[in-house]
């Protein structure tokens, strides 16, 4: 319904670009195939859809799998496999960092944070071997934050990168790559 909006899309076990996807009506429509089998376990994430509520209300109400255009997936020998939905309250009471999107980039990159509670943060960038090229400190709000970076930002460092975000009692990393043109 009009009730969320779709913020992005995050890879998980499978990379998901916007040529798999696209919006219409309010509807997402997604396809995604490999030239080589992807072993898939159970438990494995294959991408994470971010939504922003513009109301509120329960999230089970307002989207589902649409039936008629046959939800699935396919394994090697062209069998079928149902695909589900496992809904998850991302935006929960706990200190969150989410991987940066889009990774790997060329120019701009956005990082995003979920804070039990607003206070300051420090957003830290490394390179492989822990030499800082760039930090912000700030204060942000209780909830989903985020902050974009450019290349410019970063120095121009190409290669695996990391970035960290900490509060007062907590800390994450993770790794990004910057691609040069």
């Amino acid at each position: 319904t009009g009730d969320l909006k779709i913020e992005r899309i995050e890879s998980g076990k499978i990379n998901i670009s916007s040529n798999n996807y696209s919006v219409h009506d309010n509807k997402l429509f997604m396809s995604w195939n490999a030239q080589k089998d992807l072993m898939i376990g159970e438990s494995d994430v294959l991408f994470t859809l971010v939504f922003k509520a513009q109301n509120s209300g329960q999230l089970i109400n307002q989207f589902d799998l649409m039936k008629d255009l046959n939800p699935e997936i396919y394994d090697e020998n062209l069998d079928v496999i149902g695909l589900d939905l496992d809904m998850r309250n991302a935006v929960t009471g706990e200190f969150t960092l989410y991987q940066n999107t889009p990774n790997p980039f060329t120019n701009d990159t956005e990082i995003s944070f979920n804070l039990p509670k607003a206070g300051s943060v420090t957003i830290t960038v490394f390179d492989v071997t822990g030499k800082v090229i760039y930090s912000r400190s700030g204060e942000f709000a209780k909830g989903m934050n985020s902050v974009k970076m450019s290349k410019d930002d970063l120095n121009n460092i190409s290669g695996v990168l990391y970035y960290k975000v900490e509060n007062e009692s907590n800390m994450a990393v993770k790794k990004m790559i910057l691609l040069a043109k």
